[in-house]
């Protein structure tokens, strides 16, 4: 027959109804909820020695939530409160308490974080340097995932050894290199906006940036493309046949130009321009 006189049930997760503390670094925190009414004194007995305790009412019910937080210390779990897991919103019972401490995040000055606000759902950018405590309560750490294709077209191209052929989930922002005499254009669903390198830019949530399909080959005819988020707008030289005709009906043609630079035609003459102006242009640019 069970349980027999020496025989007794053990508490899921305890050892023989033994549960560890919870030891915290002023950069650690737990999330409680009140599952027994309680007043405002009895609470400041129960949380760990020096706990500011969140302006509130004198007496809490049950379903309050509060965060133990900001100075290293040990707490003791008491009757009038649970502790709950940040990811799954559920009661923690037992020891093997690394899942429950919520620990802050060390961002890098040239990197950053989403978070969603649980009350209105908007997603906002955290940028670094800083050490970031997220409040379970009301703010939810996002990760973003990136088509394999749109990783590779935004970060593969000043870091091929980071190009993949998976999609890529990361908790970080997106983090832009745009090199030196090169342009990006960043769009969203409110704005776009165009980054001239040399730069390092943080993408928000939901940005991303254009891409272009541009002719290649010793003739732009269109029929191969290559796609590049990154323009070169300064230093580049193009090649192509170009015929330009001038106001007084005198013609040149080339063979390649210089981006923002000149074009020098076999007569002799010099064209010089964007590729427009007061000369018109036939053929192919």
């Amino acid at each position: 027959m069970f349980p027999g006189p020496h025989d007794t049930f053990l508490q899921r997760g305890s050892r023989r109804r033994v549960y560890d503390a919870y030891e915290l670094s002023e950069n650690q925190a737990l999330w409680l909820r009140i599952i027994s009414p309680t007043s405002r004194a009895v609470l400041a007995e129960r949380l760990p020695p020096g706990y500011p305790i969140e302006s509130g009412p004198e007496h809490y019910e049950a379903g309050h939530e509060l965060l133990v937080r900001g100075l290293p210390s040990v707490f003791f779990p008491f009757i009038e409160a649970e502790v709950l897991h940040p990811d799954t919103n559920e009661p923690h019972v037992g020891n093997g308490h690394e899942s429950v401490v919520i620990n802050a995040i060390g961002i890098d000055p040239d990197s950053g974080i989403y978070l969603r606000d649980k009350a209105t759902g908007k997603v906002e950018l955290v940028r670094g340097e800083a050490t970031y405590l997220v409040d379970p309560r009301k703010q939810e750490h996002v990760h973003r995932r990136v088509a394999a294709k749109d990783w590779n077209l935004w970060i593969g191209v000043t870091a091929p050894q980071r190009k993949t052929t998976t999609d890529v989930v990361t908790p970080w922002a997106l983090a832009i290199t745009v090199p030196v005499n090169h342009a990006v254009e960043i769009s969203s669903h409110q704005d776009r906006r165009v980054v001239v390198g040399p730069a390092s830019v943080l993408l928000g949530y939901e940005e991303r940036l254009t891409a272009l399909s541009l002719s290649k080959g010793p003739h732009k005819t269109g029929r191969e493309t290559v796609q590049s988020c990154f323009l070169r707008v300064r230093g580049g030289r193009i090649k192509d046949r170009f015929e330009v005709v001038s106001s007084d009906l005198p013609s040149a043609s080339s063979s390649s130009c210089g981006v923002g630079g000149q074009l020098r035609g076999r007569a002799g003459s010099l064209v010089r321009g964007r590729g427009s102006g007061q000369a018109g242009r036939r053929g192919s640019a």
